[in-house]
């Protein structure tokens, strides 16, 4: 699991009626897990019987301890997503699953004087 990249992201500034725009570009991926799981083609063939041996098994392992990994890893970052769900998990090319929009995010930390520190991160 990753959590999206970023290639190159820059400010225009505002011209009215408009405020500063924010231009971000990350890695094309090619599907979401929300459109994977709509697929008709994708129904396990376990749930007709769930003791048949099924490739959709480790494919649903390896999804779920991606995420779960990404969510740790971003929790020792100090952040929090507060969005996690199928529209915002994309996979690479290669099957890996990204976590994107970090819209609702928001870091935790501490100030110089160990006072808490709460700010929002992400697209705005």
């Amino acid at each position: 699991m990753q959590v999206v990249g970023l290639l190159e992201g820059w400010l225009v500034p505002p011209a009215p009626p408009t405020d500063w725009l924010y231009i971000i570009h990350t890695p094309l991926y090619p599907a979401s897990l929300a459109a994977l799981l709509r697929n008709p083609a994708f129904v396990p063939s376990s749930i007709a019987n769930p003791h048949a041996s099924s490739p959709f098994v480790p494919l649903v392992l390896s999804l779920s301890c991606q995420l779960v990994a990404a969510v740790a890893f971003l929790h020792s970052q100090g952040v929090a997503h507060r969005d996690v769900n199928p529209n915002n998990l994309v996979l690479s090319r290669h099957g890996r699953l990204v976590l994107i929009d970090f819209g609702l995010a928001i870091e935790d930390g501490e100030t110089d004087d160990g006072s808490r520190l709460m700010h929002e991160v992400g697209t705005g």
